[in-house]
């Protein structure tokens, strides 16, 4: 088994550097993090999650607390989704590394080989022979929902090894209570999405013992109250859950718009700001929902790949040769959970708005009492993950038994071929993201005016005049603030910030109207018409310009230090 280990280890790292082309690795490459658009990115948002942290105490409550970053907010590093198990690790390191050190490189290497290690361990426990198990494997390193992530920019949810490493679990002989508790917290440390899918996988775990066990359920019960009572006390020491609110940021409509279509499945396009893109050169688009008209189905995109859509018309011809045993109880035991769970998964991934293709079937109400938790989690399509894995574990694995261990060896090397193939313009798509030229080796910031060097000496804070969710013209600001240890009123963020936001415009219509500012803070002006009013009425000790494209106004700028 090592040598196996070590040989899918190679795989899965020859895998990232022909997809990834590795640049990423450099840790002081920051360009490919970096769109440089009006309005800041996911990505961007990610990495200064990442610089604001690193700044702040370690011991602090919550851990993972950013308070300069929209300051009173309480906006803890999970609402960055700035990989917090790669941020704490190297919080522990900051003395000795770069001030642009960036680790999502790192992190998405990691995420393949883990990719490939879960998938192969969990393969090995059904399958016997070794060839089938490699090639098996690397159609989960090509799994188009998974490399479909960094298409958004979403690095933190390639961490799709973390369900890999539940569904092996729940294929282990015994309930281990403290190896999922290690799972579960690294979920909470990489993404409160992924937290969601393993504890669903979790409580399947606890089901099939409590039927394989049942003269043990009194010990089941105790474990599982731990590990709840330990989950829960995490979910507040790191900050997921805000003494103040719970609630995420609820656009367009929350739950039920960034939802799972019925034919994502077989479906290898989606819509994203208004462009068509697919996974598939062989396989046809479906018809597809608009996100700007109607609902935003690009984040149920789980297009099984050509490979597996293969795999599974193959096994349908030999289905009847094929006899699996759920009746007796290791088989109901087993496949019950799982089929509840997974049931349960795909309920919540569809939503209540009903889709297929470009058509809506039907819309159901939720009771009032059930939509604000599940806009917690209001990108359900997401949650079909689990699933998703589990009919490639269950296809692969009747295909195996199916065919002759050659035949299905030969079958393997040509279906590989054949979605490396289908998904190459995808790939290459992924390769050019990543990879992108820029003017100079290393990004460098835009604000070149004296001015900037001296603010932290005179300021501690940067008012954004008025703050509102994914701020335009605001990384630059938010970068220079990470470096300089100054907080801010603004940010991108994937928490409620409604009332917040609605509170601070208040406040900074009262400072305009009443020409009373914050001498330890200046401001930037989007707003036009609050700009024309500084200008008109700024005092003479005031300083107000534009500089290297931003409106700044620093009261008292010219009073004696």
């Amino acid at each position: 088994m090592r040598k196996e280990i070590i040989l899918i280890l190679i795989l899965s790292i020859a895998t990232f550097f022909i997809i990834t082309g590795g640049k990423i690795l450099n840790p002081n490459f920051i360009d490919w993090l970096i769109l440089n658009k009006e309005q800041i990115s996911d990505n961007e948002m990610h990495l200064l999650g990442w610089l604001f942290f690193k700044e702040t105490p370690f011991f602090q409550f919550p851990l993972l607390l950013i308070p300069n970053l929209g300051e009173g907010l309480n906006i803890s590093l999970v609402y960055t989704d700035s990989i917090p198990l790669m941020a704490i690790l190297f919080k522990i390191l900051k003395n000795f590394l770069s001030d642009n050190f960036q680790y999502f490189g790192i992190w998405i290497l990691i995420c393949f080989i883990l990719q490939g290690v879960f998938s192969y361990l969990i393969l090995s426990k059904f399958i016997n022979d070794r060839n089938n198990k490699i090639l098996a494997t690397l159609l989960f390193l090509l799994a188009p929902t998974f490399l479909f992530r960094f298409q958004l920019g979403h690095f933190a949810l390639l961490g799709h090894w973390i369900i890999l490493a539940s569904i092996l679990l729940y294929c282990t002989n015994r309930f281990d209570y403290k190896k999922w508790l290690l799972v579960i917290i690294a979920s909470l440390l990489i993404h409160p999405y992924l937290f969601g899918m393993v504890l669903g996988i979790f409580l399947a775990d606890v089901l099939q013992n409590l039927i394989k066990n049942t003269h043990q359920y009194k010990i089941i019960i105790i474990k599982l109250l731990l590990v709840a009572a330990v989950t829960t006390s995490s979910l507040f020491v790191l900050g997921h859950i805000d003494l103040n609110s719970i609630n995420n940021l609820e656009l367009y409509g929350g739950y039920g718009h960034f939802k799972m279509n019925l034919l994502s499945i077989v479906d290898p396009a989606y819509n994203l700001l208004g462009k068509e893109i697919s996974w598939s050169r062989l396989f046809p688009d479906m018809p597809n929902q608009d996100w700007r008209k109607t609902f935003a189905d690009y984040e149920g995109f789980n297009y099984l790949g050509i490979a597996l859509i293969t795999l599974i018309i193959l096994v349908s011809f030999k289905i009847k040769q094929f006899k699996l045993d759920i009746k007796s109880r290791t088989g109901i035991s087993f496949f019950l959970p799982l089929i509840i769970i997974s049931f349960l998964l795909f309920i919540f991934s569809i939503s209540n708005n009903i889709t297929a293709g470009g058509s809506l079937l039907f819309h159901y109400i939720l009771p009032e009492k059930l939509i604000e938790p599940f806009n917690v989690f209001r990108a359900s399509g997401r949650f079909f993950w689990p699933v998703y894995y589990l009919l490639y574990f269950f296809i692969i694995i009747l295909f195996t038994r199916c065919y002759k261990t050659k035949h299905a060896t030969l079958i393997l090397v040509v279906i590989v071929s054949l979605q490396v193939f289908d998904t190459f313009p995808s790939l290459k798509d992924i390769n050019q993201r990543l990879n992108k030229e820029s003017s100079s080796t290393y990004w460098s910031s835009k604000l070149k005016n004296s001015f900037w060097s001296n603010l932290p000496e005179r300021y501690t804070k940067i008012t954004y005049v008025f703050p509102f969710n994914q701020p335009t013209k605001s990384f630059e600001l938010l970068y220079f603030a990470s470096k300089n240890n100054l907080s801010t009123n603004f940010g991108y963020w994937f928490k409620d910030t409604k009332y917040f936001y609605s509170k601070e415009k208040k406040r900074l219509q009262n400072q305009i109207l009443m020409n009373e500012f914050e001498d330890y803070s200046i401001y930037y002006f989007h707003d036009l018409d609050a700009w024309t009013n500084i200008i008109n009425n700024k005092g003479p000790q005031d300083y107000a310009k534009e500089i290297d494209g931003y409106k700044i106004y620093a009261p008292n700028f010219f009073s004696e230090k």
